[in-house]
């Protein structure tokens, strides 16, 4: 029984050479963990997601120019600027390259992971990302449609902001209505009519990428 457990000691202990041709002699109770996750010629899959082999020793400098990672940051970035319009391009661009990183993953002997993406991390973060960008059309809806309404109270009370805030769409209306209708079109001034469109402007540009966003978000629930 003792030589037996003796026996096993030494086999634990047996120096085998790596595989993967890095010249590495590793101990048997090593060698998985070695030829896994140690070995600098080792090949993994791309945790970005972008779905070709990388040797061990690339994997820091391919994260730094996967154009899925680059996307991913884009689209992160986009959401700490609260910037909508970048937003929806970054998501755009990596649903646009999602089939074609999950065909490079398959072909290369991967597996895909929830709603067609590569691996796990980058499922994580366009989860994260999608989430995160639904607060953003919500505040961003909310906030130009404030900024309508006291742009439309400010030009109905003749370039004057109101003390109280914006007023109700009926005072709006009573205001312009008590214009003294002698005098001619061309001759009344339009005060607050710049902050109007600029407002108007913003409100319809926030409503289109939010149908954008929503739409997207339909395209993939289909896919």
């Amino acid at each position: 029984m003792h030589k037996g457990n003796a026996h096993v000691g030494v086999v634990f202990l047996e120096p085998k050479l790596c595989p993967n041709n890095c010249g590495s002699l590793v101990l048997a109770r090593d060698f998985e963990s070695h030829v896994a996750n140690i070995c600098a010629l080792r090949k993994e899959h791309c945790p970005e997601g972008c779905g070709i082999l990388v040797l061990g020793k690339d994997l820091r400098a391919h994260a730094k120019t996967c154009g899925m990672g680059q996307l991913c940051e884009r689209a992160e970035r986009s959401l700490q600027e609260r910037s909508l319009k970048e937003l929806k391009l970054a998501l755009a661009g990596m649903y646009g390259e999602r089939d074609a990183a999950a065909a490079r993953h398959i072909s290369n002997g991967g597996t895909l992971v929830r709603k067609g993406w590569a691996t796990g991390k980058l499922a994580t973060r366009v989860a994260r990302v999608e989430s995160a960008m639904r607060d953003l059309v919500i505040r961003c809806r909310r906030k130009a449609k404030d900024h309508l309404i006291l742009a439309r109270a400010t030009t109905a009370f003749e370039g004057k902001q109101p003390a109280a805030g914006a007023p109700s769409a009926f005072k709006q209306l009573d205001s312009v209505m008590n214009i003294d209708r002698s005098a001619r079109p061309w001759d009344l001034s339009a005060p607050g009519l710049a902050d109007l469109m600029d407002a108007l402007e913003e409100y319809l540009s926030v409503v289109a990428l939010s149908s954008c966003a929503w739409t997207v978000r339909v395209c993939v629930s289909r896919c």
